[in-house]
C-alpha cells in the first residue's frame, strides 16, 4: 500500500502489506478508536443547532397549549436517543390533546396563522398521520403526530439498551 492508501490512523512512517504479513501496530486499535469518537463529536449539533431545536419544540409546545390547554409536546426518534445529526428532523408527538375531528388540521391553521413555518404539509394518508413542517426561523424539519406513544416507549429502550 502506499502512504496515500494508509489508514488516516494508522502511525506515521509505519507500513502495512496489503497481503497481512506485517502486523498492526499495537496501538491502531485504539488509534481507531479514538477517531471514531472524534467523528461522532464531530456529527453532533453544535450548541447552537441544539437550541434552535429546542426552541422549534418550545413553539409547537405553545402552539399545542393554546388549542388543547392541557397537551403536551414530547420528543422521540434519534433526539430522545442521543442519535441525531444537525441536519436530523424532529420526531415530535403531542399527547393529551381530546379526540377532535383532526387535530392535525387545527395544529396546521395555528402554525401558518403565526407565520411559524417555511413548508407545511399534512399527511392524513400515512400509518400514522402526521404534520410535516419547517420551521421559519430556524429552518428545523419536524414531524408531529398525535397521541402516538409508541416510538416514546421504543426510544427510551433504545437510550436504556444504549447506556449498557
Amino acid at each position: 500500500l502506499s502512504p496515500s492508501d494508509q489508514p488516516p490512523w494508522w502511525p506515521a512512517g509505519e507500513r502495512a502489506s496489503s497481503d497481512g504479513s506485517q502486523p498492526l501496530p499495537e496501538d491502531s486499535l485504539a488509534m481507531l478508536h479514538n477517531e471514531v469518537l472524534q467523528l461522532c463529536d464531530l456529527l453532533l449539533p453544535t450548541p447552537e443547532e441544539q437550541t434552535s431545536r429546542a426552541r422549534v419544540v418550545e413553539d409547537l409546545q405553545d402552539i399545542a397549549t393554546h388549542i388543547w390547554p392541557e397537551a403536551r409536546v414530547v420528543l422521540f426518534g434519534s433526539e430522545l436517543t442521543g442519535l441525531c445529526l444537525p441536519s436530523s428532523d424532529l420526531d415530535v408527538t403531542v399527547l393529551g390533546p381530546p379526540a377532535t375531528p383532526n387535530p392535525r388540521q387545527l395544529l396546521a391553521e395555528e402554525l401558518r396563522k403565526r407565520r411559524l413555518v417555511s413548508y407545511l404539509e399534512v399527511v392524513d394518508t400515512a400509518k400514522v398521520p402526521i404534520v410535516k413542517l419547517v420551521h421559519e426561523e430556524h429552518q428545523v424539519a419536524a414531524d408531529v403526530s398525535f397521541n402516538v406513544p409508541d416510538g416514546l416507549r421504543t426510544g427510551w429502550l433504545m437510550r436504556d439498551l444504549m447506556t449498557k
